[in-house]
């Protein structure tokens, strides 16, 4: 049995989305036909890819779906102003997750983060453009916080 599969982030996102619209799947099976129906239509190579796949690789996509779904679920709510400094900033744990990486990155260079604002975004925007874009109306302050969470590997610390 693999310990992991491999889709593009494109994929991956078509795959998040279109899970979204299933109601809950008493088997694998079920949840493998309901995923390959939901993505026929605007993704038929990956809905033939989906189908063809063995019990065990869609049993893994389907936990790390419901994984994924149980930590959104569980989530601080996100303010109603996504970067207005409240816990979180309206990230999910996916931004977290690159934020983090990429801060890891930063942090070997400089331990200034007001200085690294500008290589933060780039590299940021190298994983993710959406991620940089939302990052990149935050002010000092928010920067500091965030670098402070980052650094402290705690995503709600204050």
């Amino acid at each position: 049995m693999a310990g992991f599969l491999r889709f593009t982030r494109d994929e991956y996102e078509s795959i998040t989305q279109a899970s979204r619209s299933l109601p809950p799947a008493e088997s694998s099976g079920t949840f493998q036909s309901g995923l390959a129906g939901a993505l026929r239509e605007v993704h038929p190579g990956l809905a033939e890819r989906i189908a063809g796949l063995p019990a065990e690789h869609v049993r893994l996509i389907r936990q790390h779906l419901q994984s994924e779904s149980v930590a959104t679920a569980t989530q601080a709510p996100p303010a109603d102003a996504a970067m207005d400094g409240q816990a979180g900033y309206g990230l999910s744990y996916r931004e977290w997750r690159v934020l983090s990486q990429v801060c890891a990155l930063l942090f070997l260079f400089s331990d200034t983060p007001l200085l690294c604002k500008e290589a933060l975004l780039r590299r940021i925007g190298e994983e993710s453009p959406r991620l940089a874009e939302k990052l990149s109306g935050l002010g000092d302050e928010q920067v500091l916080t965030l670098y402070r969470r980052a650094k402290a590997g705690r995503r709600w610390c204050p």
